[in-house]
């Protein structure tokens, strides 16, 4: 039932308003943190061009400081047609399940947009026609909780602003506690994600990252990532990895906390280092482009289209990979184009490849090395790649090479590389190419039978986690 009588402030009608109801918010802008706990409430304003809450005050309780914090036993609020902004965070949540954020703008908060923590329960939220830009630290945040984001924008997130780190668009992991021994995280406590029919794109660091989570990415494009503006590095589209956490020791990863990820029907282009990330982890690419991933500005190296790796540490001994860290991949009916260094790269890994198109690898911006269209790399664990009723055109190096590795190949055509099929022992181990039939290479045009051939050449090295 909506509320009748004109509240002075939108914290007092929640106050008064009984469980699920409506809150019709008039034009102007409102200077107050609003917290929604122990009921719902829909809480609606005309449009965000109209109707501000904008946070002041300090922290209590649970709540940061936060334009509208939503707690426990409020299944089922909703937020639309306002805007929010604070020196802190535009929504904070924990506790509460099926909150709708719709049609509402998220913009120019100091901290995150929205922070979504299980904390204080299971907690759940569907974002739907919203634009989420301008915050600082991480635009979209699920912490053990679960989000669908349909039609909505995540852009522009700005670094941290004490050390110009972070800049995060999404960002997904499970859920940790920070103790005086370090972050603890909740293995049960996975953050899941499913993002359709969205744009994320000129954030820094990732665009999105889901480390030790589940997502699904449907008809969304990924753009345009900038790097850490503390060091320019990174810079992904994409990162599907291990859970990890920073401890007095060094970086820990739990091997049995894998990530999981569905791209589909997807656009993820001018990113920079990589553009699709898959670290100890497992993903299915169908029907997705990945294209003109940017070398990383520190030091003119990487641009890879997809990796797709085992986990690897720096270590005073140099890089170590664990084998029981292996990924796996699904790679169908997509185009990898126009990257640096390598258009795919299998690292001691294990990954299917068909009716894709790998075109156009150019070397390394900053000393013209690699150029490979498909890399395939023992690394401390086998690895393993068939590829079916594929196009690798156009590579600077090799179009397809395997190091140490085992390759099937069918039905498909390598054309127009300096070494179109070539493999080298490596890492303790000899190379093995099995032709399945239906194979031709050459150049300009693939007419010919393929020859294998032993160009002396040297692997991509992995990508080494720095935090």
């Amino acid at each position: 039932m909506a509320m009748m009588a004109p509240w002075p402030t939108i914290g007092q009608a929640v106050s008064a308003a009984a469980p699920d109801g409506l809150i019709a918010v008039a034009a102007g802008t409102y200077a107050e943190k609003v917290v929604i706990h122990n009921k719902p409430v829909r809480l609606w304003g005309v449009c965000p061009e109209q109707v501000t809450i904008e946070a002041t005050g300090s922290s209590a309780n649970y709540c940061p400081l936060a334009a509208v914090c939503i707690l426990t036993d409020a299944d089922g609020t909703e937020i639309g047609g306002i805007a929010l902004r604070s020196a802190g965070t535009g929504i904070t949540m924990s506790g509460s399940r099926d909150v709708l954020i719709d049609r509402v703008r998220v913009h120019d908060n100091a901290n995150f947009g929205i922070d979504a923590s299980s904390e204080l329960g299971p907690t759940s939220l569907v974002v739907r026609d919203t634009l989420i830009e301008r915050n600082n630290f991480i635009g979209l945040f699920l912490a053990g909780a679960e989000a669908t984001v349909s039609a909505s924008v995540v852009r522009t997130t700005l670094p941290r602003l004490s050390d110009q780190m972070f800049g995060r668009g999404i960002s997904m992991q499970l859920f940790c506690l920070d103790t005086p021994t370090g972050l603890e995280c909740d293995p049960w406590a996975w953050a899941k994600a499913s993002i359709t029919r969205s744009l994320i794109e000129q954030n820094h660091d990732y665009g999105l990252l889901a480390a030790g989570s589940e997502v699904t990415l449907d008809s969304t494009v990924v753009r345009g990532t900038l790097p850490r503006a503390s060091d320019q590095t990174r810079g992904r589209g994409v990162s599907v990895e291990l859970s990890c956490v920073n401890t007095p020791t060094g970086l820990q990863c739990d091997p049995s906390l894998r990530a999981t990820a569905t791209l589909t029907r997807s656009l993820i282009e001018q990113n920079h280092e990589v553009g699709l990330f898959v670290g100890s982890s497992d993903a299915v690419v169908d029907t997705t482009v990945v294209r003109a991933t940017h070398p990383r500005p520190a030091d003119g190296l990487s641009g890879a289209g997809i990796r797709i790796q085992v986990g690897c540490v720096e270590t005073p001994e140099g890089v170590q990979c664990d084998p029981a860290m292996q990924a796996t991949a699904s790679v169908t009916r997509s185009l990898i184009e126009q990257n640096h260094e390598i258009g795919l790269a299998v690292i001691g890994s294990i990954v299917t490849l068909d009716a894709t198109v790998v075109r156009d690898t150019w070397p390394a911006a900053a000393d013209g090395l690699y150029g490979d269209g498909v890399s395939i790399v023992r690394r401390a664990a086998a690895s393993s790649t068939a590829i079916t009723n594929t196009l690798i055109a156009d590579s600077s190096r090799a179009g397809l090479a395997t190091f140490g590795a085992f390759v099937s190949l069918a039905n498909s055509h390598l054309r127009c590389a300096a070494f179109e099929l070539t493999g080298e022992s490596h890492d303790s181990g000899d190379f093995e190419v099995v032709d399945s039939g239906g194979n031709l290479c050459g150049c300009p045009s693939s007419l010919d039978s393929c020859h294998l051939v032993s160009a002396g050449l040297d692997p991509p090295p992995p990508l080494v986690p720095t935090d």
